[in-house]
């Protein structure tokens, strides 16, 4: 795993994508997909806060490689070590730039 790209299978790939995820709601962060496009401002994918709730909010429209970024990117900026993480889920959140 280099510079934040999964390489394997889709399948792979939406296995990394549900362990990220998963990974997120154990650290209280609650993940959400949604339409982000809109004419008049730029909107990115991203952590916010909701009433005082982390909630991490991405494109749905994006391909996983890049929801997995998403995440991992945000994930990178937690405490990962209070949580159990496989190996190639912690390797590939270490090797995404902040």
């Amino acid at each position: 795993m280099e510079g934040g790209i999964i390489k394997g299978s889709s399948v792979h790939k939406l296995s990394v994508l549900m362990e990220l995820e998963n990974a997120a709601l154990r650290l209280g962060v609650e993940v959400r997909y949604d339409d982000l496009y809109d004419d008049e401002a730029s909107i990115s994918s991203g952590l916010c806060y909701v009433h005082h709730e982390p909630v991490l909010i991405i494109d749905k429209k994006l391909d996983t490689d890049s929801k997995c970024r998403i995440l991992a990117r945000e994930l990178k900026s937690m405490d990962i070590n209070s949580i159990y993480l496989k190996p190639v889920v912690r390797d590939f959140i270490e090797s995404v730039d902040s």
